[in-house]
């Protein structure tokens, strides 16, 4: 038997205004993916926003950026960690992490 959650796939993250806009998709072999996505800049917490996707599923989120993030961005283009902690339909859980370059917000 299957005991991990669902490893959840996240797209690179486009800027728009006060959030990012990120892909998150959940595989064919889950049930349902239910669980947050979350953003840092090193320690900085960027953001966080919660989802629910059904097998297959693929969606844009918004994640609303911080304030202190989006100063940070405003001074230059930034590492940014996406973690997604997703639990499927028997309550397994799995971390997927994804970084990504995000340009300086003008």
């Amino acid at each position: 038997t299957d005991d991990d959650g669902p490893k959840v796939g996240i797209g690179r993250p486009v800027p728009r205004g006060k959030d990012l806009i990120l892909l998150v998709t959940c595989p064919k072999s889950a049930d349902l993916c239910k669980g947050r996505l979350q953003a840092r800049i090193g320690k900085l917490k960027a953001g966080t926003v919660r989802f629910e996707l059904a097998k297959g599923q693929g969606r844009e989120l918004k994640l609303r950026l911080t304030k202190k993030a989006r100063q940070a961005l405003k001074k230059r283009a930034r590492r940014l960690k996406f973690t997604a902690t997703v639990a499927d339909a028997s309550g397994a859980q799995k971390v997927t992490t994804r970084r990504y370059r995000v340009p300086r917000r003008r």
